[in-house]
C-alpha cells in the first residue's frame, strides 16, 4: 500500500507540473526557461525517488504512458455514455432567451435535461445507440475520435465542462491497468447488473465478479 501511494503521489506531482508548464508558455521566455528547469529538476528527483524505493517498472504508469491506452480509453467512454454517474442536470434562466431549437425560455424558468436519455438517443448516436461499441471512440487510424462535449455530456459541456476530466480518465486508466495486469476478473454467471432509479446512477446489487491472481 505504501508503494502504491508513492506511485499515485508521483503521478499527481508530474500532472500538476505539466499543467503549470502549459500555463508558463503564456509567459515570457525567461519564465518558460525557469519553468522548464524546475520541471526537469522535479522529474530527476521523482525518478531518483522511484529508484531508491525500488518501485517495479511495470507498476509505474506515467501520464504519457496512460495516454497511449487508446482502447482502454474507448472502453471507459462507452459505459459513461450509457450510464452517466449523474442522470439529470438542470439550468435556470436569468434573462429571457431563445434556445437553438427555437423554444423561448422565460426568466427564472427551470430546464431539466436527462444525460441518461441523451446518451441513448438515436438522433445523436445512431440506430445502434443501445449497443456497447467502444469503436465509436476510435478512428480507422487507431486514434481517439474527438466527440463534442455537447454530444458526450457526461462531463458537462461548454464553459461548465469538468475541469478534471482529463485527470479523471488518467486516474481510471492507472487503476484499471494495475488491476488488470495483476488479476483476472470474471463476471459471476447469472448475475445481471441493473441501474438504480435515482439522480445518481449506481448498481442496485453491485457487480458480482470472481477475482483470481494472474501468474506473471
Amino acid at each position: 500500500m505504501k508503494k502504491d501511494c508513492e506511485i499515485v503521489d508521483l503521478f499527481l506531482y508530474e500532472y500538476i507540473r505539466s499543467k503549470q508548464r502549459k500555463e508558463a508558455r503564456k509567459c515570457s521566455s525567461s519564465s518558460m526557461e525557469e519553468e522548464e528547469a524546475q520541471l526537469d529538476l522535479l522529474m530527476a528527483f521523482m525518478k531518483e525517488k522511484e529508484k531508491n524505493n525500488q518501485v517495479e517498472e511495470h507498476h509505474n504508469f506515467w501520464p504519457h504512458m496512460v495516454k497511449k491506452l487508446i482502447y482502454l480509453h474507448a472502453a471507459m467512454c462507452e459505459p459513461l455514455r450509457l450510464f452517466p454517474p449523474v442522470a439529470f442536470g438542470q439550468r435556470q434562466a436569468i434573462h429571457t432567451n431563445t434556445l437553438p431549437s427555437g423554444h423561448c425560455v422565460n426568466p427564472s424558468s427551470m430546464i431539466i435535461y436527462s444525460m441518461y436519455t441523451i446518451g441513448r438517443s438515436k438522433e445523436i448516436w445512431g440506430e445502434n445507440c443501445l449497443e456497447f461499441k467502444q469503436e465509436r471512440w476510435t478512428s480507422s487510424k487507431g486514434e481517439i475520435t474527438h466527440v463534442p462535449s455537447y454530444k458526450f455530456i457526461t462531463f458537462n459541456a461548454g464553459p461548465r465542462s469538468c475541469l478534471e476530466k482529463e485527470m479523471s480518465f488518467n486516474e481510471m486508466k492507472m487503476v484499471a491497468s494495475a488491476v488488470l495486469r495483476n488479476y483476472h476478473i470474471q463476471l459471476v454467471k447469472g448475475h445481471r447488473a441493473s441501474p438504480t432509479l435515482s439522480i445518481g446512477i449506481s448498481m442496485k446489487q453491485g457487480l458480482k465478479v470472481k477475482i483470481t491472481k494472474r501468474s506473471i
